[in-house]
């Protein structure tokens, strides 16, 4: 009788350390899902808070055929300060990679902060337009950190050329 109960006791004790290191598993992995799940939060609060929006005449661009130059207005619509630095957008026109030559914003300030305008001249190495065509402008900008996340925006807009 002695021995059962001593042989009970050890696997009593050998369940119990068992069940421990399991749950300590089962607590590590929640916490890292828990991470994942804060990470997602985070980049999705990031994205929300970035928006652009096409400022200006949207009929009315200015656009010269010789050089091809553009000239384009953009508005910070979000709630964050965008990143104004041309080597991290992208702008298309009509489907053409622009290459930017300058990036202004137009109050002067420092930062594109929310509300601020843009001015972006850029050039394509595309088909030339012509007075009153119509093109696709496709614009992609990217946010100062945000919680330490980096939101995203893209722009997609018909505009006319005015030459």
């Amino acid at each position: 009788m002695a021995d059962g109960g001593a042989s009970s006791m050890i696997m009593l004790i050998t369940a119990l350390v068992i069940s421990s290191m399991a749950s300590v598993v089962l607590i590590n992995s929640w916490a890292g899902i828990a991470d994942v799940m804060d990470d997602q939060g985070r980049k999705a609060e990031a994205e929300a808070a970035t928006k652009v929006s096409l400022a200006g005449d949207t009929m009315n661009v200015d656009y010269v055929i010789g050089t091809k130059r553009i000239t384009l207005y953009f508005q910070n619509s979000g709630t964050t300060t965008l990143d104004s630095d041309s080597a991290d957008m992208a702008i298309y026109v009509a489907g053409d990679a622009v290459t930017i030559t300058s990036t202004t914003v137009v109050s002067g300030a420092g930062e594109w902060y929310e509300g601020e305008l843009l001015k972006v001249v850029g050039t394509h190495a595309g088909t030339a337009h012509a007075d009153d065509d119509e093109v696709i402008i496709s614009l992609t900008v990217r946010s100062h950190p945000v919680n330490g996340m980096i939101g995203g925006d893209t722009l997609n807009e018909v505009v006319r050329l005015d030459v």
